[in-house]
C-alpha cells in the first residue's frame, strides 16, 4: 500500500498551553464504499467524529520519530452526498 500524510496544525501562537484545535474536512460521495479506511495519530491526543457520530480516540503519547497510528473503518459512518469528516 502506498499513502502519504501530513500534519495538520494551527500557526504558532504566543500562548500554545492547553491548546485545543477542531481540523475539520469534508468528502462527497454519490455512493458509500463497502469499505473506507482511514489512519490517524496525532503529536498528543485526538477524538475522532465523522458526520458528528464518535468513531474513535487516541494515541497514546509517544517517540515522536515512531508515531504509533489507529486504523478506522468509517464506511458505516458515511451517507451518500456530504460528509464532514
Amino acid at each position: 500500500m502506498t499513502w502519504s500524510a501530513q500534519w495538520i496544525w494551527h500557526p504558532p501562537l504566543d500562548d500554545m498551553d492547553n491548546f485545543y484545535m477542531l481540523a475539520r474536512e469534508g468528502v462527497d460521495l454519490d455512493v458509500v464504499p463497502a469499505s473506507a479506511c482511514v489512519m490517524v495519530t496525532a503529536g498528543s491526543l485526538y477524538k475522532l467524529y465523522i458526520n458528528g457520530r464518535f468513531v474513535g480516540r487516541g494515541p497514546n503519547p509517544s517517540d515522536p520519530s515512531r508515531y504509533y497510528f489507529d486504523i478506522y473503518d468509517i464506511a458505516t459512518f458515511l451517507q451518500p452526498g456530504s460528509n464532514g469528516v
